[in-house]
């Protein structure tokens, strides 16, 4: 019978702080949502800005940020990094099987009723 060995093991906090981890000799250098971490910095580069674990936050303004004034352009995925995920700085994107009204309700809750949100099929939140 052959056995299988787990080579590496990470768990996370929500917002990509590491919560355990368990290794080998070999280790990936890819970590919280797929992104390299810096280790001497503790920080992730996602092309268009850098991201901070431990706090949550990025540590840029967002480049959209004009889109959306009634949110931080520090908060990382409108503060629900379990239901949404920001693959590069720059954009929401609403990941598993999650239903398009129960984001559109969550973000309209947390940010008010000044702009619409609309999820396309592709899961990107567009803010209008």
């Amino acid at each position: 019978m052959n056995k299988m060995h787990q080579l590496h093991h990470i768990e996370y906090m929500p917002t990509g702080e590491l919560f355990a981890e368990q290794r080998d000799h070999w280790a990936t250098p890819y970590r919280f949502n797929g992104k390299e971490l810096d280790e001497e910095t503790g920080l992730y580069y996602y092309g268009a800005r850098y991201y901070t674990p431990e706090l949550g936050i990025w540590l840029s303004v967002d480049p959209l940020s004009d889109k959306y004034p009634s949110m931080s352009a520090f908060m990382y995925c409108a503060g629900n990094p379990v239901v949404l995920v920001d693959p590069d700085g720059r954009e929401i994107v609403v990941v598993g099987a999650v239903s398009q009204s129960y984001v559109k309700s969550y973000l309209k809750e947390h940010f008010g009723n000044s702009k619409s949100f609309k999820v396309t099929n592709s899961g990107e939140v567009k803010i209008n």
